[in-house]
């Protein structure tokens, strides 16, 4: 792509564009999509009037992954009674480098046991909050170990004689379903097992539908079906990365935003489905630890998944504008996100009182968690990331003629625009009342995920050490606006839970002038866009 005229800026900067690590997410455009739905697995099905076929060099599977309740189980089969179901014992060994070079390179290898032999697949990371769309190269076998040579894929050229070894196995009881619906053939797979890595393990209860021949709406169609008798949220990890989250020890910690690799030479579209795919992950993720643990961190960074998958339909507004869906959508994010807020607001408060008051916090910490669970766990919540992961697939927003713009100009402008307004709105901030301030607030979080969702467009030296610079001006900004935003509500939390009066903040003058301070050093920092 040729640099903007009216813009230059290393984002346009013609450099080999990075491959995706493991967990990256890769959002395919319209044409792609459609076609997807068109083939079936491993590069051997059927086409659809006339559609051109894929190949072996192009094998791609899709499939909408729900994550369920264990005693849910028999409801599912109960509700799927009508079609002849088969079952399957499924062992799987995943197999890796001792500095695990596949996974950082986005792939993963496995050996799986079968009646029939043993059967070798290579899979490429592609997922996309509960719809998988990834490369696959599949062959059989002889023996329990991996073969590396010119039909695994892109395995000999990468790896280039490196040993693989096991690093963990997956062990599933699965029952099968294949049924035909609206002119598509769905493959059901009910799974119920664990993942080990040594003596670590980590149980799973999964619901597959896999697309044989069709279209992806009637994937979601068949799932609201289902999910009239079971409660399906939308899975955001394959198996593999629960084996990676159990190697690396990361299954019982608060889950944070990933980076977000954006083709430069992409379009809006990808650009608003990658980054919005991303946001539910980072909420999924951390709500399934809040559900089992109530843990304050899992909380707190599912708040901030909503609150960025909220910005990014401010962000991209031109794209969704006149949307009676996405106005839906956003609406009920923000309802989804309010179920939060009352329990995050306490741990905030419990990190800075002791003795009767943080005792009385932590009880009423108990029942917000136990109301929030429950809000979590409605239907109307489990309703609102299916609608939305099927909006983000073919919804309408993807006919705008704005969705087949260049996002590389339009991020600069969008950046340039967030920035001006927080330079408007922070002047003179010290004096600000808190109303103000909070604004002010606001308009820095957009500007900050603006700048992470954005980061990966920009490419040189110069340009990242800016990215870097700018992103920590960005942050303790944040953080002392955060300071003075709790100090402002703190007030009326204790009033609410009829505490009495808040302590008394130490030195708010200081803090005013600390925050001064970080918006200036922020509007100062050199813009990394351009």
């Amino acid at each position: 792509m040729p640099p903007c005229a009216t813009c230059p800026s290393p984002f346009f900067e013609n450099r080999p564009i990075a491959p995706l690590r493991a967990g990256a997410l890769r959002y395919h455009d319209k044409s792609r999509q459609k076609r997807i739905g068109l083939t079936t697995n491993h590069g051997r099905g059927s086409s659809r009037h006339g559609e051109t076929r894929r190949t072996m060099a192009d094998p791609t599977e899709i499939e909408l992954k729900l994550d369920l309740d264990p005693a849910d189980h028999a409801a599912i089969a109960a509700a799927l009674a009508a079609e002849p179901g088969v079952d399957a014992h499924l062992v799987s060994t995943y197999f890796d480098t001792p500095t695990l070079a596949l996974r950082d390179n986005g792939l993963t290898l496995r050996v799986r046991k079968t009646d029939k032999g043993n059967i070798q697949t290579v899979k490429a990371a592609g997922s996309a909050a509960g719809l998988f769309a990834r490369p696959e190269w599949e062959r059989g076998i002889d023996g329990d170990l991996p073969v590396i040579d010119a039909a695994s894929g892109p395995l000999a050229s990468l790896l280039q004689g490196e040993p693989v070894a096991e690093r963990f196995t997956s062990d599933i009881n699965r029952t099968i379903w294949t049924i035909a619906r609206d002119g598509a053939t769905i493959e059901i797979a009910l799974d119920r097992g664990e993942v080990r890595a040594g003596e670590l393990t980590a149980s799973l209860s999964e619901l597959e539908l896999e697309l044989k021949a069709g279209s992806p709406p009637v994937l979601f169609a068949l799932a609201r079906t289902l999910a009239k008798s079971a409660k399906l949220r939308i899975g955001v990890l394959s198996k593999s990365e629960r084996g990676y989250d159990l190697v690396e020890g990361r299954q019982q910690r608060a889950f944070k935003a990933e980076p977000i690799l954006l083709d430069r030479h992409g379009t809006v579209g990808e650009a608003f489905g990658a980054i919005a795919q991303s946001c539910i992950r980072q909420f999924r993720r951390n709500e399934a630890l809040l559900l089992e643990s109530g843990d304050a961190d899992a909380v707190h960074q599912a708040r901030v998944g909503l609150r960025r998958l909220r910005s990014v339909f401010s962000l991209f507004k031109h794209l969704v504008r006149d949307d009676p869906i996405a106005d839906r959508l956003r609406e009920e994010l923000k309802w989804l996100a309010g179920s939060l807020g009352d329990i995050r607001n306490l741990d905030v408060l419990l990190k800075r009182t002791d003795g009767t008051v943080h005792r009385r916090l932590a009880r009423e910490r108990a029942k917000a968690l136990k109301l929030a669970k429950a809000e979590l766990t409605s239907d109307r919540a489990l309703a609102i990331m299916l609608d939305l992961a099927e909006w983000l697939a073919i919804g309408d927003w993807r006919d705008q003629e704005a969705a087949t713009a260049s996002i590389a100009p339009v991020a600069v402008s969008l950046l340039d625009r967030h920035r001006r307004r927080l330079r408007k709105r922070g002047r003179h901030l010290a004096k600000l009342d808190d109303a103000h301030r909070h604004h002010v607030r606001i308009e820095a979080k957009k500007l900050r995920y603006a700048a992470e969702f954005f980061a990966s467009l920009s490419r040189g030296r110069k340009a990242l050490r800016r990215q870097r610079d700018f992103l920590e001006a960005m942050e303790t900004l944040q953080d002392e606006l955060g300071l003075l935003n709790d100090i402002a509500t703190a007030p009326g939390i204790f009033a609410r839970y009829k505490l009495g009066d808040p302590p008394e903040p130490k030195d708010l003058g200081a803090l005013l002038k600390r925050a001064e301070k970080a918006l200036e050093t922020l509007v100062e920092a050199k813009r990394f866009w351009r």
